[in-house]
């Protein structure tokens, strides 16, 4: 697991508490381990030097599912929205509309 902002485990239980709750969430992460590093690394919410993934949905782990996370904070950043934001990290990497395609809770 990775390292949180303040109490530690409270991320850590966050994130669990939200993957169990949540519908989907709970389905997608028992079979995919990049979603689960993904979700880790947009809750770290720091800005990086960019990387590029063009994998496809089926290829990633989570080595992939970190650099996918890792651009939503500076997707933030440089946009007026959060849904522009979110546009542009969905554009940027095609794994993602893939995974938007097939679970279209992803966006709620």
């Amino acid at each position: 697991m990775r390292k949180w902002r303040g109490r530690k485990g409270e991320g850590e239980e966050r994130l669990e508490r939200m993957l169990l709750d949540v519908r989907g969430m709970a389905q997608v992460e028992g079979s995919c381990a990049w979603f689960k590093a993904m979700l880790e690394t947009v809750m770290e919410n720091k800005l990086r030097a960019g990387a590029d993934c063009s994998c496809g949905l089926w290829e990633l782990g989570e080595k992939e599912g970190r650099i996918i996370g890792a651009a939503l904070a500076s997707a933030l950043a440089t946009t007026l929205t959060a849904e522009a934001a979110v546009d542009e990290w969905v554009c940027r990497f095609p794994a993602l509309g893939e995974f938007e395609g097939e679970n279209p809770w992803f966006r709620r």
